[in-house]
Order: structure tokens, then sequence, then C-alpha cells
């Protein structure tokens, strides 16, 4: 999965769980919160195994990296740019 996709899977799970939080409070459902802490779990798990750098492997930190903190490649380089090359990382 590339890891503009995976930004936004994680950012939309976030929401979500926002959602049912606030409705089960505000609803005083609590099956709702209990949904909402389970799909944060779910997906906490999933960040801590799938954010990884497609290149080394290693875990990327923060949904703002824009570089491996490991390797230092671009994790969403252009088309045909070498994701190592130091001058596509003068935005570190």
């Amino acid at each position: 999965m590339k890891v503009q996709t995976m930004r936004k899977v994680f950012l939309g799970l976030m929401a979500v769980v926002l959602a049912l939080l606030l409705l089960g409070w505000m609803g005083e459902r609590p099956i709702l919160s209990g949904v909402a802490v389970g799909i944060l779990v779910a997906s906490a798990l999933c960040f801590w195994v799938f954010w990884r750098c497609p290149y080394c492997g290693k875990n990327l930190g923060t949904l703002s990296a824009r570089h491996c903190p490991n390797c230092g490649a671009k994790l969403d380089p252009d088309p045909g740019q070498d994701p190592y090359d130091p001058k596509a990382r003068d935005d570190m």
C-alpha cells in the first residue's frame, strides 16, 4: 500500500472513531463508545504493523513523515525519481 494511501486510511479511521465517541457520548449509547474503542485499538495495531518504509521496512514514526528516519528515502517520490536522491530531500 502506498504511504499516501495509508495516511488517508489512518486519518479516516480516526475521524470515524471521533464521530462514534461523540455519538456514543451525546446519545448515551455506550455500545457506540465501545465500538469506537475497538476501532481505535485495531487502527493502532495496523499503524504499528503497516506504517513502515517501503524501502527499508523500518517504522516511520509520525504520520507527517516525508522521509524515512532510518534510510532517508523520500516516501512519495515523483515517478521515475530516485527515492535516495539527496536533491529530492530539500524539504527535510
